[in-house]
C-alpha cells in the first residue's frame, strides 16, 4: 500500500509571528513647525545662497531636471535622491509627534553637498 506524504512547508512547521504594530501618522500642519528647527536640518552644512525646494511642484521640477540631464542618471544623482527621500521620511515620520516636521522647505543644495563632499 502507498503512504501519502504531505510536504511540510516552513509555513506549516512554524507559527506565524505576530505582526508589528502599524503606526498611523497624522499629516503635520505645514504652519505648525519649521523643518529648520529639526535636528535633521541642523546637521547639514548650509550656505546663505542655498536653493531650497518649497513645494511639490518644485520637487517634481527638480527631479525631472535631474533625470533629463542624461539618459542614465549617475551614481551621485541616485545617491542625492535616495538621501532626499530618506531625509523626508525621517523628518516626517518620527513616532514621537513632537519630533515630526513638514518636509518643505527641502534643503536641496545642502543635501547635494552632503553627497558630493
Amino acid at each position: 500500500h502507498q503512504h501519502q506524504h504531505r510536504a511540510r512547508t516552513f509555513a506549516m512547521a512554524a507559527p506565524h509571528p505576530p505582526k508589528p504594530p502599524r503606526w498611523i501618522y497624522d499629516t503635520p500642519d505645514p504652519n505648525s513647525k519649521n523643518p529648520r528647527d529639526s535636528l535633521h536640518w541642523q546637521s547639514l552644512n548650509h550656505n546663505p545662497e542655498d536653493k531650497t525646494i518649497k513645494n511639490i511642484a518644485e520637487l517634481k521640477s527638480t527631479l525631472r531636471s535631474d533625470i533629463d540631464k542624461s539618459s542614465t542618471p549617475d551614481a551621485k544623482t541616485l545617491a542625492t535622491w535616495s538621501l532626499l527621500f530618506g531625509y523626508c521620511e525621517s523628518l516626517s515620520t518620527n513616532t514621537d509627534s513632537s519630533k515630526r516636521f513638514p518636509i518643505f522647505p527641502i534643503p536641496m543644495d545642502a543635501l547635494r553637498r552632503l553627497v558630493n563632499d
